[in-house]
């Protein structure tokens, strides 16, 4: 390492997965959070848009890229195999555009990313990268180099990206403090050791939190003592490690405090493949399941189901509890099908003769007349509880992801009211193809979640070339990268759906370069997927409740 390198980062990125102004705003007010109040009172901040859906994988490749989904080609935490009906988790390597690491990196730019999600398996980069949340198990897949890792061995003792576990007094406190403790250490390690333009760490803790706090706030520690809002005390642990980074960045970094995703409760879950097939579009194998209703409001199950899911929870281990679940979740016959919904967010695909393997729907006429039937069908879903629709807005996969290669997208996107509900998945989260059936046995009951994403996350920026007290209005994920790439003197391609978020810089700086030229995604080591690694993965999504 050249001694005249500088010992801080020209650029400091600091992500908090699922941060929302929602929370923000008023424990600021409160004083709770006084390096992220300095932030804002000195900088220029807004709300930060998300993908479409707002699905970790999804934003943090969006982020990473610069580019949409219909041009990256990650669409949620499981995607189809091309030419089946066969569901795999995603990860890095399906990303079809390089990230900015990698620009910066031949650029000559030196880069430290760590604990950022969905960059699993790691890719080379000009210094180190050490893959978040969505890689299995902490080892030295996770670094890039490998080398890099045994350094971080020797001074963690709990993988960064576990989900906090919880017992019957609610999160364990502790857990939570070690996780945001650590990811500090680790990044001010790095960012000392390796002397970065770019530095970028994540906090999950933010997210994890959320999503299993979010109405019930009240935790308690080993020692007794009650914690009174659990999701205060996250981001309260988060914001003190942001003050020990800014320390460590110094007063000439430019920092970006941003989010992937906001945050909001979680009415409940609405079954649209049953819906569907109440309608006959989607076919089950078998009598189907037992009848029940099509929105379940969170934390009340209704019907036969909900009194068997309750005494599956009270009286049966975890594995028999598990196998018994999931013989009661129907199978789609997809020889007798014509449209399906997949993902926590809803998504549909049309079983199109030609296209899928056993394709049942003609290319035309029938295909179109599929499309609206299926949009009513949608539309027709109601909330027992106010008589409401559920799904708020429905787009062509064309539309919604623009730039998608032919057959790629999905054929419909909906959104649900508020996006304060989630689909139950029968197709990607029941048989996940990457697990064995002992794996999927081993799969147990979790939590219901009662926290889940929002549209609009966080952007919040600081230093010498930030616009002091300018609010942002229009910023989008796919902005920060041009806007990191500006930022370090780096052409921007103009394949990048972003834009560089001007409106927050002074006037006087840099004049923006763009390029045609571009460089294919760096291949990516990825060793053999094993059947223990995809259940790692999956078992930390069912925590968070993005699968059953």
């Amino acid at each position: 390492m050249s001694p005249s390198r500088p010992s801080a980062p020209e650029v400091l990125v600091i992500g908090l997965d699922g941060g929302t102004f929602d929370l923000i705003e008023p424990w600021v007010e409160a004083g709770r959070l006084p390096n992220i109040a300095r932030l804002m009172r000195e900088g220029a901040w807004g709300p930060l848009r998300s993908t479409i859906h707002p699905l970790t994988p999804t934003a943090w490749t969006t982020f990473a890229t610069g580019c949409c989904p219909g041009k990256h080609g990650v669409y949620d935490f499981a995607l189809f195999r091309p030419g089946s009906y066969e569901a795999v988790l995603s990860d890095a390597s399906c990303s079809r555009v390089a990230s900015v690491f990698q620009l910066l990196s031949e650029a000559g730019k030196r880069v430290v990313a760590y604990n950022v999600p969905w960059t699993y398996p790691p890719e080379p980069v000009n210094g180190v990268m050490i893959a978040g949340f969505g890689a299995p198990r902490f080892d030295r897949r996770v670094a890039c180099p490998t080398e890099a890792f045994e350094a971080l061995a020797e001074r963690v003792d709990r993988v960064s990206f576990e989900v906090p576990p919880r017992n019957d007094d609610g999160v364990i406190v502790e857990a939570v403090e070690a996780q945001v403790r650590q990811v500090g250490e680790m990044a001010r390690y790095l960012i000392e050791s390796e002397r970065p333009d770019l530095a970028c760490v994540v906090f999950m803790a933010t997210d994890q939190v959320g999503h299993m706090a979010w109405t019930q706030r009240r935790a308690m520690r080993r020692d007794g003592a009650a914690v009174p809002d659990v999701l205060l005390h996250a981001y309260e642990l988060v914001d003190a490690e942001v003050g020990k980074l800014l320390g460590v960045a110094g007063e000439e970094a430019t920092v970006i405090l941003m989010s992937d995703h906001g945050f909001g409760e979680r009415r409940g879950m609405v079954d649209l493949v049953g819906a569907l097939h109440d309608v006959g579009i989607v076919a089950y194998q078998g009598r189907g399941p037992v009848p029940a209703p099509r929105v379940r409001r969170r934390g009340r199950s209704g019907g036969f189901l909900g009194l068997v899911e309750a005494g599956l929870k009270a009286v049966l281990p975890r594995g028999l509890r598990s196998r018994v679940r999931r013989a009661m979740t129907p199978t789609i016959d997809f020889a007798a099908t014509k449209a399906w919904v997949w993902g926590r967010y809803p998504k549909v695909r049309f079983n199109v003769r030609g296209r899928e393997p056993e394709g049942v729907v003609e290319p035309g006429a029938e295909l179109e007349a599929l499309r609206e039937a299926t949009c009513e069908c949608l539309r027709g879903v109601t909330d027992p509880a106010d008589g409401r629709p559920v799904i708020e807005e429905i787009w062509r996969g064309d539309e919604a992801y623009a730039g998608a290669p032919a057959g790629d997208a999905p054929d419909l996107v909906a959104a649900t009211r508020d996006w304060a509900y989630i689909s139950r998945d029968v197709v990607t989260a029941g048989p996940m193809a990457l697990l064995t059936e002992e794996a999927r046995q081993a799969m147990g009951w979790r939590h219901e979640q009662s926290g889940i994403h929002r549209m609009n996350g966080i952007f919040i920026a600081h230093g010498p070339r930030i616009r002091r007290g300018e609010r942002i209005e229009g910023a989008g994920l796919e902005d920060l990268a041009p806007t990191l790439l500006h930022l370090l003197r780096t052409p921007i391609p103009r394949r990048m759906d972003g834009r560089p978020l001007l409106g927050a810089l002074v006037e006087g700086g840099e004049q923006v370069v763009c390029t045609d030229r571009d460089s294919p995604p760096q291949a990516r080591s990825r060793p053999d997927a094993s059947d223990a690694d995809g259940l790692q993965v999956a078992e930390r999504l069912r925590d968070l409740g993005y699968i059953d």
